[in-house]
């Protein structure tokens, strides 16, 4: 019996056409897979659940097929045929967890394995998820042959904190940014996926389905395990289901997500009006990466900064025509179109790991860690005033 699959794991998309959303990304690789110009080294970043892991997997099928046709694997030669349940199940590709395999004789093990000749395809492929996690000697080590891989080898690092990444790292491979999906580019696929699974006359709209994008705020794979919760919720309960249309709305809203943008707003208006118990309470009870909250959150605040003006910065006090949260509401709200460079994202983590190194010293738990280096990192608000 075939085990079961997840929908994102059975609707995974397997070659570059089928990328949801990264039309950059796919030019990119058009490019190279149709001239057969074939670069050895990757960097591929963006935020959870935009497709990192597929494209890292779609480059290792493209690369190990003998005879690629038109940019798309073949599926019928030989190393093809090898795939069993997953990518990971060819005996020329190889999938490493950073955060297991951090350390420098992980990675010297790894550097030895380069070397090996492909067993069935054209390349052996060596992808190393979450690639942040690795020290910096682990780096230091990968440089050389990250930078000139061994002829008939492929490396392909992939994260969601780049800035985590040392920058001659980042530099040295061909660079493959994963955006957040729209949901212009999601609904489609979600469509797609409903069609297979319950035929025309689901009930589920393109409404529905905007509905479900627009709660995954990009987050691709999120749209797709809410709506396979919701799916299954429909075929579990169809016989009792009078009002389907009722039974959809409730389910979507029931099921969503939290807006990450609402968790960020909670959390900083919190800070900015010293409000530090709904702060605590805030990132005690985050769903998404630290970092990547915290990536975030400094976005949205250099954006609330521009919509105050260079007066928050250039005068000791700076008077708010209207009562602090609501000010604080409207400048996040406004959501200024604000490109955050590498240099002020790096600088602000930087800031934010250094004062997380200097309290370990002093305190254990790693959720106070936390919390602490965001209200040190965030404490330059201390001269806004409000009318009340």
């Amino acid at each position: 019996m075939e085990k079961h699959k997840t929908l994102d794991i059975k609707y995974r998309p397997e070659t570059v056409n089928d990328l949801v959303g990264q039309d950059s990304v796919v030019t990119k690789l058009q490019s190279m897979f149709n001239t057969e110009r074939m670069s050895r080294s990757f960097f591929i970043a963006g935020p959870y659940g935009t497709g990192k892991t597929t494209t890292s997997r779609i480059i290792a099928r493209y690369a190990v097929c003998l005879e690629p046709k038109e940019g798309v694997p073949c599926g019928k030669c030989s190393s093809c045929l090898s795939f069993k349940s997953s990518v990971s199940s060819h005996p020329d590709i190889e999938e490493i967890n950073g955060s297991d395999n951090r350390k420098i004789d992980d990675i010297r093990g790894l550097i030895q394995r380069l070397n090996f000749s492909p067993i069935r395809g054209r390349y052996k492929v060596f992808i190393i998820d979450e690639c942040h996690q690795l020290t910096k000697d682990s780096f230091n080590a990968l440089l050389v042959n990250y930078e000139n891989p061994p002829p008939k080898c492929i490396l392909i690092l992939s994260t969601s904190a780049p800035t985590k990444v040392p920058p001659e790292i980042r530099s040295r491979g061909i660079s493959l940014d994963m955006s957040l999906v729209p949901s212009d580019k999601a609904v489609p696929y979600l469509r797609k996926i409903v069609r297979a699974e319950l035929g025309k006359k689901s009930g589920l709209t393109n409404a529905h389905l905007k509905q479900i994008a627009d709660s995954s705020e990009g987050h691709i794979r999120n749209a797709v395990k809410t709506l396979e919760t919701i799916i299954n919720a429909l075929v579990s309960n169809k016989d009792s289901i009078t009002n389907i249309e009722e039974f959809i709305v409730k389910a979507i809203t029931d099921l969503s997500p939290k807006s990450l943008n609402a968790v960020i707003y909670s959390a900083l208006i919190a800070l900015y009006v010293k409000d530090y118990s709904r702060v605590l309470f805030v990132l005690k009870h985050l769903e998404e990466s630290p970092t990547y909250f915290l990536e975030q959150a400094i976005k949205h605040h250099i954006q609330a900064m521009y919509y105050f003006g260079d007066a928050i910065y250039k005068s000791n006090k700076y008077q708010l025509k209207e009562n602090r949260y609501n000010a604080w509401y409207s400048a996040l709200e406004k959501n200024v179109d604000v490109s955050v460079d590498s240099d002020t994202m790096a600088f602000m983590l930087d800031s934010f790991v250094d004062h997380l190194n200097k309290m370990k010293n002093y305190v254990v738990s790693e959720d106070f860690l936390l919390i602490n280096a965001f209200l040190r990192n965030f404490n330059f608000f201390n001269n806004v005033e409000y009318e009340e």
